[in-house]
C-alpha cells in the first residue's frame, strides 16, 4: 500500500507484465481485458493494479469497553443505496465443490433458464489515431459477451465498455442462432468499463427473459459461475468458481479504482460482459479483467453495486457523468511520532492531507497539512482504510465512488488541533493529463506544417507503446500532475510536417512531443488557447518556448499561414484543426 497517493494514475499500479487478450491499453501492467480480438492488437497490455488487502478492524479508541456497540460501516452505505463447463477451469478439490454447487441440483436448473440471456457481442473497432489525430487507425474486429436486463422498464443488453468502444458497428448473436442483430451503443461508463446496447429488432427479443441484477455482494467463498463465449469455440461456455476477494481494485480500461469482486473462476479472452451467477440465479456482476503472468485463477468481477451506479447516473442525466473522487493527496498516519507532532491522540486515527488539487471544490474548504479523521460518519484509519464487513476493511475511496457527481460529502477534519465538519461537492478526479478520452477523438491544431495536440495516456501509449517508456517529464505530468485550473491542459508539438516554414526543425532532436509553455511571451493554458493566440497574432513572429532543454521554435507568421493549406493537401487534412478546437474559435468570434 502506499502512502501518498498523488492521483489514481500512481506509478506502483504500473508495473512490468504482458497481457495476451488486450485490445485496449493505457500503460504496461499485468491485467487483462478478455475482449478476443479477431486481429493482432496493435496497442501494449493494460495498465495493472493492486487491490486493497483486508485486515481485522482497528481496535477501539475505548481502553476498556465494557459493551461492544455496533459501529457503522461502509457496507452500511452500499446498502442505503437504491438500487459446457470450460476446460481452463483448475480441477481442484475447491472447483469441483463449486462446480457440484452450481451444475447440479437445483442450481442447474436455475442455470440453464438463464442461458438464453446471454449474448455474443460482434465489434468492429475504428479508433482514432492519436499520432496523426485526423486520421483513424485501421479497424480492427473483437469478439465478447453481453446479457439482457430490464432497467427502469426498458431491456438493454449490458457489457463491457472495451468491449464496444469507438465501435462503429456492433452486432449481436443469441445463444444457439446464425443470425446476427444490429445493436445500438445506448451510454458507456469507461471508468466502470460498463456499457449498456439497445437493439430495435423485436425478434432479437423472443424467448429472452432477462436476468435479475442481485441487490447484495457474494460473500466470502460463495459458489458462482461466469457464463461467456470464451476463445476455444463459438458456443457458450461455463466457468465455476468461488469468491476469493472484495476489495477496491483498477479497472485497467477506466483507470479507475472501484470495488471489484475477486474469484478463481476461469475468465478468458472473450468472456467480457458475460454475466456471473449466483446459485440462485441472479447477477451479481460482469466478468471484466485477469490478472496474468505469474498469478493463475485470478479474474475479476464488476458487482452490481458499480453496475447500478453506472445505471442509475445514465437515468438522472441521460449520460454517464462518472465517478466522483477526492482531489487530494494523502500520507499514511502510522508513525506514533507523526501523530503527536499532528495533535492526534495514540487511539485517533485518520490520514494527513499533503496535497489539495487547485482546480477542485476541496481546495476551498481543505488545507494541506489538514487531518482527515472521518468520511460520511465513518472513521479512517491510519492505512487510509474503512470498516467495510465483518473482519473486513477496505480503501475510503469507497465511500466516495459509492456516490455520484454533485452529491455532497461530509468530512471530520483536524486542523491545528481544532476539529471541524465540513462538506464538500463531489467531482470526478481533476487529471492534469485525462487517462482516456471517453470515446473522444483527439484534439488537434495544425498551423505552418506544426501539429499541436493535448496530451493524453491513449496518446503517450501509442506513441511509446506504454506510459513507462514516456519521457520522463511527460510521465511525471501524468502521474503527479494536477490541474489549477480547469480548463488546463498539457499541449504538446506532436509533429512537424515538412514545409518552408518548418524548415531546420524537422530533424532537431528534443522538439517533437515536447510541452509548449509560451507563445510569444504568454503562458499556454490549453489547446484552444494557443489556437486562439495563434490565429489572432499580428506580429511578424511565432515564437513558442518549448519545455524540452529550453529550446526555442520562432516561425514566420505569414509564411506560416501560406504553408498550412499546402500541409493540409499534402496530407489529406479536411481541417486544420479537430471540431472542438473549430468551435472554440467560433465563439470567440461571436
Amino acid at each position: 500500500m502506499s502512502s501518498p497517493e498523488l492521483s489514481p494514475k500512481h506509478p506502483e499500479v504500473y508495473s512490468k507484465s504482458s497481457g495476451p487478450f488486450s485490445t485496449y491499453s493505457l500503460g504496461m501492467g499485468p491485467f487483462t481485458d478478455e475482449a478476443e480480438t479477431e486481429a493482432e492488437a496493435t496497442t501494449p497490455p493494460k495498465v495493472g493494479s493492486s487491490t486493497v488487502a483486508t485486515e481485522n478492524n482497528h481496535a477501539s479508541d475505548s481502553a476498556t469497553p465494557l459493551v461492544m456497540e455496533k459501529q457503522p460501516t461502509a457496507m452500511d452505505l452500499l446498502q442505503d443505496q437504491d438500487f459446457i463447463l470450460d476446460p481452463s477451469t483448475p480441477a481442484t478439490p475447491k472447483h469441483r465443490h463449486a462446480e457440484k454447487q452450481m451444475l447440479q441440483g437445483p442450481a442447474a436448473q436455475v442455470l440453464k433458464r438463464h442461458m438464453d440471456a446471454v449474448v455474443k457481442v460482434f465489434t468492429t473497432h475504428t479508433k482514432p489515431n492519436f499520432e496523426l489525430p485526423w486520421q483513424s487507425q485501421q479497424q480492427t474486429g473483437s469478439k465478447s459477451t453481453g446479457f439482457a436486463v430490464t432497467w427502469n422498464g426498458e431491456r438493454h443488453i449490458l457489457t463491457n465498455a472495451h468491449s464496444v468502444t469507438y465501435g462503429s458497428q456492433v452486432q449481436l448473436k443469441r445463444r444457439g442462432d446464425d443470425e446476427r442483430f444490429q445493436a445500438r451503443v445506448f451510454a458507456v461508463g469507461t471508468e466502470c468499463d460498463v456499457a449498456l446496447l439497445d437493439v430495435e429488432d423485436e425478434e432479437f427479443w423472443r424467448d429472452i427473459s432477462p436476468l435479475e441484477l442481485s441487490s447484495t455482494l457474494p460473500e466470502l467463498q460463495q459458489s458462482l459461475c461466469v457464463l461467456g463465449f470464451p476463445i476455444g469455440g463459438d458456443s457458450l461456455a461455463i466457468s465455476a468458481g468461488v469468491v476469493s476477494r472484495v476489495g477496491m481494485t483498477m479497472y485497467s480500461f477506466g483507470c479507475t479504482s472501484l470495488l471489484a469482486v475477486q474469484t478463481d473462476a476461469a475468465i478468458n479472452s472473450g468472456n467480457s460482459g458475460g454475466p456471473v451467477l449466483d446459485t440462485e440465479g441472479k447477477c451479481v456482476g460482469l466478468a471484466f479483467q485477469a490478472l496474468t503472468g505469474d498469478a493463475q485463477s485470478i479474474g475479476y468481477v464488476i458487482p452490481t453495486s458499480v453496475v447500478r451506479h453506472f445505471l442509475q447516473d445514465v437515468h438522472r442525466n441521460g449520460r454517464f457523468t462518472g465517478f466522483p473522487a477526492l482531489n487530494i493527496s494523502w500520507q499514511e498516519l502510522d508513525s506514533k511520532a507523526l501523530k503527536k507532532a499532528y495533535g492526534l491522540g495514540p487511539h485517533q486515527k485518520g490520514v494527513l492531507v499533503r496535497k489539495v488539487v487547485k482546480a477542485s471544490n476541496e481546495a476551498s474548504c481543505l488545507q494541506k497539512d489538514d487531518v482527515l479523521l472521518k468520511i460520511g460518519g465513518l472513521t479512517v484509519g491510519g492505512d487510509g482504510t474503512v470498516p467495510f464487513r465483518h473482519g473486513e476493511r477496505v480503501d475510503f475511496k469507497f465511500i466516495i465512488t459509492n456516490k455520484f457527481v454533485g452529491d455532497n460529502v461530509d468530512l471530520e477534519i483536524l486542523r491545528n488541533g481544532e476539529k471541524r465538519t465540513i462538506s464538500v461537492t463531489l467531482q470526478p478526479y481533476q487529471h492534469l493529463v485525462p487517462p482516456h478520452l471517453a470515446e473522444v477523438k483527439p484534439s488537434y491544431f495544425m498551423f505552418g506544417g506544426l501539429v499541436f495536440t493535448a496530451c493524453s495516456d491513449p496518446y503517450l501509449v501509442q506513441r511509446y507503446g506504454s506510459l513507462s517508456n514516456s519521457p520522463v517529464r511527460l510521465m511525471a505530468k501524468t502521474f503527479y500532475g494536477t490541474k489549477e485550473t480547469s480548463d488546463e491542459e498539457v499541449v504538446v508539438l506532436s509533429n512537424i510536417l515538412a514545409c518552408s516554414a518548418t524548415v531546420g526543425y524537422d530533424s532537431t532532436l528534443g522538439l517533437k512531443d515536447s510541452a509548449v509553455l509560451a507563445l510569444n511571451g504568454e503562458k499556454i493554458k490549453s489547446l484552444a488557447h494557443l489556437a486562439r493566440l495563434i490565429t489572432a497574432c499580428k506580429e511578424q513572429f511565432l515564437r513558442f518556448d518549448m519545455e524540452a532543454g529550453g529550446k526555442v521554435i520562432v516561425v514566420e507568421t505569414e509564411v506560416a499561414k501560406k504553408c498550412t493549406e499546402d500541409v493540409m493537401e499534402q496530407h489529406n487534412m479536411n481541417s486544420s484543426m479537430s471540431k472542438d478546437v473549430k468551435l472554440s474559435l467560433e465563439e470567440i468570434e461571436e
